[in-house]
C-alpha cells in the first residue's frame, strides 16, 4: 500500500532533492514537496523509508486528516481521479500535469530565491508567469537572455532567428553545445529552456524577421528584446515597436565593450534617435571582425535581462543609454532626450517597416550562390573592408570588386555595396553571412 504525506519539513542534516524526506516536523519549516512513501515497517524503523515520486497513472491513497489538506493546498480536485474507497482512506489517480505542478519537488520553491527580493516578490513572480517576450536573435546575447527570463519564470517566450549553430558560436552563445552545429538555433533554443523549466512556454521560430513578415513575428507580445547583429533589422523592430506600442530593449556587443538601451513608446527616445539611418555597408564593426570577447556579451545581456524583469514588473524606464566596457570594468550612462525630428518616434514615419523587398535577395542558377543587394546602396571603401577582414579571410581583388574566402563561403562584393554570395541557395543564409562580414 502507498500513501501521499504532506511535508511539514525535513530531518535535519538529510540531504533534500530528489529525494525528498517526507516527515512532519513542527520545529522546521515547511518543505513544498509531496512524494509517495512506500510502508516497509523494517526500513521505517531503520530510518530508510523508501519513497518514490508520484508517476502519471499511480494510484495511490490519502490518509486521515492529510487527505483534504493535500487536496485543498497541494493538489486540487482538477488534477485527481476519484476512485474507490479504501478502509484507510480514499483512492486517487493522478493526473500527468499534478506531477509536473503540484507534486514536482522544485514545483513551488523554484523561484524562492527570487521571490524574497522585494523587488520581485510573490506578486512580481506571478506577474512574471503572465508576461509574453520575444527574443528576436539568439547569438551573444540572446541566447543569454532567453536562457535568463526563462529561469526567471517568466510564462511564455517566442525565440526567432534564422541561423543554424556554428562551432564558432560556442565560445560564447551559452544556450548551445557540439552536438548543436548545424541545428536551428530556435529549435535547440526550445530545447534547452524546456529541460530548464518546463513551467515556461517556449515557441521556436526559425525565421528571417524582415518588413514583410515583422508585424506578424512580433504580434502578442508585450516585450521585445532584441539579439540581433545588424542595424537594420533593429531599426525595423523599432518602428513594429512604435507602431504596436510595445517596449522593447536594444542590446549589442563587439570586442570588449557593449550597449544597452531600454525604449518604451512615448516616453522614452527610440532607437532611431540614436541611430538615424543605416551606416553604409562595411562601417561598422562586427563580432566576425573584431572579435568579441564572451564576458563582454554574457554582461550586456544580463543587464539587457535585468532591463527587460524591470519593465514587465511596472518599473519606469530609465531613458539612458548603458555603455559598458568589459575590460576596463567600466560603465557610463548617457541620457538619452527624444529628438522632435526623429523621422520615427517624433514624426511617426516607419520607413523600415514599409522597406517590403527594398531588399533584394535572388539565386544565381547552378551557382550555388546568392545576389545581395543591401536597403542602402552607396559607395563603399573596398579597402576599408578588406582591412578589416584581412584577419578572418583570404583576399584577392581586381577592376573594382573585393572577393573574400572565409570558411565555406566566397564573398564577391562591388563598390556598390552589393554582394554575391556563394556556397548557399539560402537567403537567410545569404542575408546573415552579408551581415556578419560586410555588416548591415
Amino acid at each position: 500500500m502507498h500513501r501521499v504525506a504532506i511535508a511539514q519539513g525535513h530531518r535535519r542534516g538529510v540531504e533534500v532533492g530528489d529525494g525528498v524526506v517526507v516527515h512532519e516536523d513542527k520545529d522546521v519549516p515547511p518543505h513544498p514537496a509531496l512524494v509517495v512513501e512506500e510502508a516497509v515497517p523494517e526500513a521505517r524503523e531503520a530510518g530508510l523509508e523508501r519513497r518514490h515520486h508520484l508517476r502519471e497513472g499511480r494510484r495511490v491513497q490519502l490518509h486521515g486528516v492529510l487527505a483534504p489538506r493535500v487536496r485543498a493546498e497541494r493538489v486540487g480536485d482538477r488534477d485527481l481521479h476519484p476512485g474507490r474507497a479504501g478502509r484507510t482512506g480514499r483512492d486517487f489517480k493522478v493526473r500527468p500535469k499534478a506531477i509536473r505542478r503540484a507534486l514536482h519537488p522544485c514545483a513551488v520553491s523554484r523561484y524562492s530565491r527570487q521571490e524574497i527580493l522585494p523587488q520581485i516578490g510573490k506578486a512580481g513572480q506571478e506577474a512574471l508567469r503572465r508576461s509574453r517576450v520575444t527574443v528576436v536573435g539568439l547569438g551573444a546575447i540572446g541566447s543569454v537572455t532567453a536562457a535568463l527570463l526563462g529561469r526567471a519564470g517568466v510564462g511564455h517566450l517566442r525565440l526567432i532567428d534564422r541561423d543554424v549553430v556554428e562551432i564558432s558560436n560556442l565560445q560564447r552563445q551559452a544556450l548551445f553545445t557540439e552536438a548543436d552545429v548545424d541545428r536551428p538555433k530556435a529549435v535547440v533554443a526550445r530545447e534547452r529552456l524546456a529541460a530548464v523549466n518546463s513551467e515556461v512556454a517556449v515557441e521556436a521560430l526559425a525565421k528571417d524577421v524582415n518588413p514583410a513578415n515583422a508585424e506578424d513575428l512580433l504580434a502578442g507580445a508585450g516585450l521585445v528584446l532584441d539579439g540581433t547583429d545588424n542595424m537594420e533589422t533593429r531599426l525595423l523592430l523599432n518602428d513594429v515597436s512604435l507602431k504596436a506600442r510595445v517596449p522593447w530593449v536594444y542590446a549589442g556587443a563587439v570586442a570588449t565593450r557593449g550597449m544597452v538601451l531600454a525604449i518604451v513608446p512615448g516616453r522614452t527616445a527610440c532607437f532611431r534617435c540614436l541611430v538615424h539611418d543605416v551606416p553604409p555597408p562595411g562601417t561598422l564593426e562586427t563580432c566576425d571582425t573584431a572579435g568579441i570577447l564572451n564576458a563582454a556579451s554574457s554582461a550586456v545581456a544580463s543587464m539587457q535581462a535585468t532591463e527587460a524583469l524591470r519593465l514587465l514588473l511596472g518599473e519606469p524606464a530609465s531613458g539612458r543609454l548603458l555603455l559598458y566596457e568589459a575590460w576596463t570594468q567600466e560603465l557610463q550612462r548617457l541620457k538619452l532626450a527624444r529628438r522632435a525630428d526623429c523621422p520615427a518616434c517624433g514624426l511617426g514615419r516607419y520607413e523600415f517597416l514599409e522597406r517590403r523587398g527594398a531588399e533584394v535577395i535572388v539565386g544565381l542558377c547552378g551557382r550555388n550562390a546568392m545576389s545581395v543587394d543591401p536597403v542602402r546602396s552607396e559607395a563603399i571603401s573596398l579597402e576599408a573592408v578588406a582591412g578589416k577582414l584581412g584577419k578572418v579571410a583570404r583576399l584577392r581583388g581586381a577592376d573594382g570588386i573585393l572577393i573574400a574566402e572565409i570558411d565555406r563561403y566566397t564573398i564577391t562584393l562591388f563598390v556598390d555595396g552589393r554582394a554575391v554570395i556563394k556556397g548557399t541557395e539560402d537567403p537567410a543564409v545569404a542575408r546573415s553571412v552579408y551581415a556578419r562580414y560586410i555588416g548591415s
